[in-house]
């Protein structure tokens, strides 16, 4: 996984962790498969971006985001 691809799943991690923010400013989405969320988050935690209590954490809240 390159450097870019390890930031930008942190960046969902952490925007699935925090769950929003406190801007008025617009909000834009972008469609990832559930799939692709859960390669891109194991490979966070297997490159040492995640722990593994924060990859648990991450992953169960993708699945059940899915539901």
């Amino acid at each position: 996984m390159t450097r870019i691809s390890m930031i930008a799943a942190a960046a969902v991690v952490a925007a699935l962790l925090v769950g929003g923010c406190a801007s008025d400013a617009p909000m834009t989405t972008t469609n990832v498969s559930l799939g692709q969320q859960l390669i891109d988050l194991k490979d966070a935690r297997d490159k040492g971006a995640l722990s593994e209590k924060e990859y648990e954490k991450a992953r169960d809240k993708i699945i059940d985001n899915a539901r």
